[in-house]
């Protein structure tokens, strides 16, 4: 039976796809990429990730020429697309401090376990926009390397179905030790693990596999 409803993990891997092959300015107006876009788009605003959600009376303080000035948040995230926005962790500073709560205390007790002497001023300040960047630049690396190419292949290669297969050894261990790193991006794309059914936020549910093998026919 299709599934029906959709969660945060589930855009976490669509960004980390689209971030993969098709975020580059060779493809990123074919139509592969276009339909993973959309999508990312749609999921964005369903789980308040998009600029959409950022509250127009805000301000942001710049230090411009040793002064400060203030300038909407609106404005300052003009320099950003929706996919950075989302990416790199901008809507982190569009919520609230409580809503990471749980983690925090989750990484402060970790920590604590490990460095019982750390010093007190050390735990007054917890860095979510600085721990999503490191862990999604990790992820995206792994991701990067964990995949296949998805290029077609004219004729069949034993040599790379050897050096392919190998590597797929390696890389299911590594899948398979991923999670913990992807159920901390997850809480804090989506602290309230929601789930939303696909029809009621209109999902555009594709199918990418068909749409990327058009692509690979005309392109290779």
């Amino acid at each position: 039976m299709e599934n029906t409803t959709i969660t945060v993990r589930d855009l976490l891997y669509k960004i980390l796809d689209y971030g993969h092959l098709w975020n580059k300015p060779d493809r990123i107006d074919s139509k592969p990429a276009q339909a993973r876009h959309e999508q990312i788009l749609v999921l964005a605003d369903a789980f308040g990730l998009s600029k959409k959600s950022v509250n127009p009376l805000k301000m942001v303080q710049l230090i411009v020429a040793r002064k400060k000035n203030e300038i909407s948040r609106i404005n300052y995230l003009k320099k950003y697309t929706d996919f950075e926005y989302l990416s790199l962790g901008e809507f982190i500073h569009d919520k609230s401090k409580e809503s990471y709560k749980e983690l925090r205390d989750k990484a402060f007790a970790f920590t604590l376990g490990r460095h019982p002497d750390i010093p007190e001023e050390h735990l007054k300040y917890f860095d979510v926009s600085g721990l999503f960047q490191d862990m999604f630049r990790y992820r995206q690396e792994i991701y990067n390397a964990t995949e296949y190419p998805s290029a077609m292949l004219e004729g069949y290669s034993v040599a790379l179905s050897y050096g392919w297969s190998l590597q797929h050894k390696l890389n299911s261990v590594i899948k398979d030790n991923i999670s913990e790193i992807d159920d901390i991006l997850c809480t804090i794309l989506d602290p309230e693990n929601r789930f939303f059914d696909k029809e009621l936020i209109k999902y555009p549910d594709m199918d990418i596999d068909s749409i990327d093998r058009e692509w690979e026919i005309d392109n290779f």
